[in-house]
């Protein structure tokens, strides 16, 4: 994301995730452990094993050792600040972190997960913030309540979302509810 936007985003809350990266704003995710990566790195039969990975990691400060680590299994985030939203056909059910309706949108967390058959089968990133890229889906407000619940009030009124889709499946169209 371009330092700078019009509305502010990304907010001092949301700093980290986010972290800065000369004239960008950048969110860091990793499939395998990142305290490997930026030391001894995998062998090559990890690397036969997991392919590109094997979980998933976001950075939340400016050290890659310092991901929290996704749990790959639904079970895993029970206990958890992820709240359960709904499910979207070929998305799955997404979790969003910590979300209320009363929560303040410069305090939105920038990820967002899916589920489905209780496994892990994608994330998103979601930004308060009207991004030009035709890689971003623009989602209008009315359709917040078909896969977040509850759904922040402040959503409604602070105008463009940008978000983006990532899936962990080769068959994202056999994702369903």
């Amino acid at each position: 994301v371009r330092k700078n936007q019009s509305n502010g985003f990304p907010s001092t809350y949301q700093r980290p995730p986010f972290v800065k990266d000369g004239g960008f704003w950048t969110i860091t995710i990793y499939f395998t452990d990142p305290s490997k990566i930026c030391t001894t790195g995998r062998t090559a039969e990890e690397f036969k094993q997991q392919g590109i990975g094997s979980n998933l990691y976001i950075q939340n400060s400016t050290r890659p050792e310092d991901s929290i680590i996704i749990p790959r299994d639904e079970a895993g985030i029970a206990n958890s600040l992820w709240t359960k939203g709904l499910c979207f056909p070929m998305m799955g059910t997404h979790y969003w972190w910590n979300v209320s309706e009363n929560l303040s949108c410069d305090k939105t967390f920038p990820v967002f997960l899916m589920y489905t058959g209780q496994q892990l089968v994608g994330f998103g990133w979601a930004f308060v913030a009207d991004l030009s890229s035709t890689n971003y889906e623009h989602p209008p407000p009315m359709t917040y309540k078909m896969f977040m619940n509850p759904v922040p009030k402040c959503l409604l009124t602070s105008g463009v979302t940008s978000t983006m889709h990532f899936y962990l499946t080769s068959q994202p169209e056999k994702i369903s509810c």
